[in-house]
């Protein structure tokens, strides 16, 4: 959704130390939840179940903490997704 975008945006241009990539990386990452991680009506487009481990899949670090970007957009975001922080790393 084109509003939700926008604050991706605004996000990293807010913060360029914390959103150390383009907002196009981010935005890709929360366009591969599944369902089960939106909430109802979340403008926010769902993968399938086995998209989504599939992603999973190209990711190859341990995480066990979530970094300060993951952390704002799952705040800014908590009208849309029932993500924590690390479910976005």
């Amino acid at each position: 959704h084109p509003s939700t975008f926008a604050r991706v945006k605004e996000l990293c241009e807010e913060r360029p130390q914390t959103f150390i990539f383009e907002p196009l990386w981010y935005w890709a990452a929360l366009c591969s939840l599944k369902p089960s991680l939106l909430k109802e009506g979340s403008r926010l487009p769902p993968v399938a179940e086995d998209t989504h481990k599939k992603l999973l899949l190209l990711y190859s670090m341990e995480v066990s903490q979530p970094s300060e970007a993951s952390e704002i957009l799952a705040d800014a975001l908590q009208q849309e997704t029932r993500c924590s922080a690390l479910d976005l790393e």
